[in-house]
């Protein structure tokens, strides 16, 4: 009996050993140059498709071409609007009047060459008292002070060269003495919490939303923003030697934490292969979405470790290889 209990200890250990191995082994590929997250030259005519997504309560479609609906879509998911669009993805080949959206309200005010539509004045009107709603629940979630500014902080999170950006220009320093944070998820177990990241808040939302522009967005299917840093939320572990994508020292820094036996973390790459076309289809994710949305390989900030190494090898020069956010935002406020 003794031995057997040895043998199955000692099958145990070989399994998990095996598992470490494979993740390690799949990690190394996913970092090995050259980078295998752009869309081939046959492919680019992807990026000339219309898209759209609609919001969970159904009163308001935005429309735009693919690549800047992901991120767009990404960029509100993320912040103080988050739980209007959590059970939301984006369509390719759409468009919003063919959906019943017949009136045009122009561009939208928040994201850069994308067009909102609307059924009615009426649900334009409801729309838009959702939008304050969402706010005071954001609020009242997290038991906010009701003198923190959510308006500014929402106006500061939106695309900077938007309208709504434009106005707050040069107005959002008291918005990043506040941080925010967001988890990342086991692909195999959503509500397993693996690691927490942590910024000023303005740079936290565009960091979160740049991921949730690319396929670890399948580790944030229904996360926004979190205020408070990763300490406050009972993460003591730090580890800053990784974040070489995000990181703009000394302006600032995300920082990683995690709790101890929280998981394997190398699960954190985004995946390739039939891995990621089985996750695309369990979230119901559009094919060619999902297709732009893997061109991950691109996405870290200038300046960083990982983005100096791109660099010197020739790549990340191409726009087209980039999530739109990455385009606009390189790390400023």
């Amino acid at each position: 009996m003794a031995l057997s209990h040895l043998e199955q200890d000692i099958h145990e250990l070989e399994t998990s050993l095996l598992q470490i191995s494979t993740h390690v082994d799949g990690h190394l590929k996913i970092s090995d140059p050259p980078l295998k997250h752009v869309l081939a030259p046959d492919r680019l005519w992807i990026l000339e498709l219309t898209a759209t997504f609609i919001s969970n309560n159904g009163l308001l479609c935005v429309e735009g071409l693919i690549k800047p609906t992901i991120g767009a879509l990404a960029l509100k998911k993320a912040g103080l609007h988050g739980a209007m669009y959590n059970e939301t993805q984006a369509r390719s080949e759409t468009n919003c009047t063919s959906q019943g959206y017949s009136l045009n309200a122009g561009a939208d005010p928040t994201y850069v060459g994308m067009t909102v539509f609307f059924r009615s004045a009426a649900e334009q009107t409801a729309f838009a008292e959702a939008e304050d709603a969402a706010l005071e629940a954001y609020r009242a979630q997290y038991s906010l002070p009701q003198d923190l500014d959510l308006v500014l902080m929402s106006k500061c999170t939106a695309h900077l060269e938007s309208p709504v950006g434009l106005s707050v220009k040069g107005q959002c320093d008291p918005v990043n003495e506040f941080y925010g944070s967001y988890n990342h998820h086991s692909f195999y177990d959503p509500y397993q919490e693996l690691i927490c990241n942590s910024a000023p808040f303005q740079f936290v939302v565009f960091s979160f939303a740049l991921i949730k522009s690319t396929t670890q967005a399948h580790q944030h299917i229904y996360d926004q923003i979190i205020p408070g840093d990763c300490n406050s939320r009972g993460y003591e572990s730090e580890n800053t030697g990784g974040l070489t994508c995000f990181s703009q020292q000394p302006t600032w820094e995300l920082e990683c934490h995690w709790k101890a036996a929280q998981g394997d973390f190398l699960t954190l790459d985004a995946w390739n292969g039939p891995e990621l076309a089985v996750q695309c289809n369990e979230l119901g994710m559009d094919d060619y979405v999902c297709e732009v949305m893997s061109m991950a390989g691109c996405t870290c900030l200038p300046g960083t470790v990982k983005m100096r190494e791109h660099e010197e090898q020739g790549l990340c020069t191409n726009l087209d290889d980039m999530s739109d956010i990455r385009v606009w935002w390189q790390g400023q406020n």
